[in-house]
């Protein structure tokens, strides 16, 4: 029964940020005035048309996963009010409106986070007697505000960025009642058994935020997010992975069952937020590549044709979005196979 639960927490999770974001496809289609054949709950096969608005067809369908908005004329300019027929600036927005709305979507969820309750301050718990945090003058109580100018709002960042430091010399900017100080900590290489680099120990404590506040660290989180995402990215291209680890399906599900684990043994709701936001996030960026079939790939060819003012044709269009699909899926498959290899013993 739990795995099952586990399962349909992560459905539910990833089922409403897809919805989120062909929310953001229709809507921009709505306001544009692009002709929309059908929005469809879930993804086919098709089990009953459940309304129909006007050309629009309401569907349910049989994957639980999201579900999709179907405009009129995708790839047949002759379609009078359909997307291809629409001016490259028109599909453009379209195109881009899906990852606007998981964005929009993250940020909301995390001022909600940020608004209500979420490990946000870093606080000194104990300090090791002749560690280099006492000889820096370190004090159980203390606030960590930053290291090396790098901001600091989780305890596990803070030790992993010692950890890498070990045996070098770093800056901790540190809150001290109404005082702001400046530490210079000689980080150990080889410590002693049960401490880490710096001699310290520290936790994360809830915070509560006005709504300007929260939504301002909500802001700064996802940027957080984005550039963390970006440099993971640039990173892989150059052949470092720098640890980072591309998973699949099951992949996530180790994620989304840690996040849930969390949430209810801590009895605090921050884990599963903090998840459902990187998701969102993840899927906008994800959908903004700039490939063949993703929002990305058709919003790049909308962008090329107004810059040159030439575009492809139907035909030539259909066709690379189909190749962009073909290994897309593919890579895909690769990813499930790679899971499954990593969980045998």
């Amino acid at each position: 029964m739990t795995w099952l639960l586990s399962i349909a927490f992560l459905v539910l999770v990833l089922a409403l940020l897809v919805g989120a974001h062909e929310a953001g496809h229709l809507c921009a289609a709505l306001a544009l005035r692009i002709r929309v054949d059908e929005v469809g709950l879930g993804l086919p096969p098709r089990l009953v048309r459940l309304a129909r608005f006007g050309p629009t067809a309401v569907t349910l369908n049989l994957v639980p996963l999201g579900g999709f908005v179907r405009p009129a004329g995708e790839h047949d300019r002759t379609v009078a009010s359909g997307l291809a027929a629409a001016p490259p600036f028109h599909r453009l927005i379209l195109f881009v409106a899906g990852a606007a709305a998981n964005l929009l979507l993250a940020l909301a969820v995390l001022t909600f986070g940020f608004a209500t309750n979420w490990p946000d301050v870093v606080r000194v718990v104990s300090v090791a007697p002749g560690s280099p945090a006492e000889m820096a003058g370190l004090a159980a109580g203390d606030q960590i505000l930053a290291l090396d100018g790098e901001r600091i709002t989780a305890a596990e960042d803070l030790g992993r960025a010692l950890r890498r430091q070990a045996g070098k010399s770093v800056q901790l900017e540190v809150l001290r009642g109404e005082r702001t100080l400046e530490l210079d900590v000689a980080l150990r290489l080889t410590p002693p058994a049960g401490q880490g680099p710096a001699g310290f120990e520290s936790r994360g404590e809830l915070v509560r935020y006005p709504l300007p506040k929260a939504a301002a660290r909500a802001a700064q989180t996802i940027g957080s997010m984005i550039t963390g995402t970006g440099k993971a990215l640039g990173g892989l291209l150059r052949g470092d992975s720098g640890g980072v680890v591309i998973s699949g399906p099951i992949g996530l599900k180790q994620v989304s069952d840690q996040a849930l684990d969390n949430a209810v043994s801590w009895d605090q709701a921050f884990p599963v937020l903090y998840l459902a936001a990187w998701f969102s996030v993840a899927i906008g960026l994800f959908n903004l590549l700039p490939w063949p079939a993703l929002d990305g790939g058709h919003a790049a060819l909308a962008l090329i044709e107004m810059v040159s003012g030439r575009r492809l044709s139907d035909r030539t269009e259909r066709r690379l979005h189909a190749f962009g699909m073909v290994v897309l899926l593919s890579l895909m498959l690769v990813l499930v196979v790679v899971d499954v290899l990593r969980t045998l013993p």
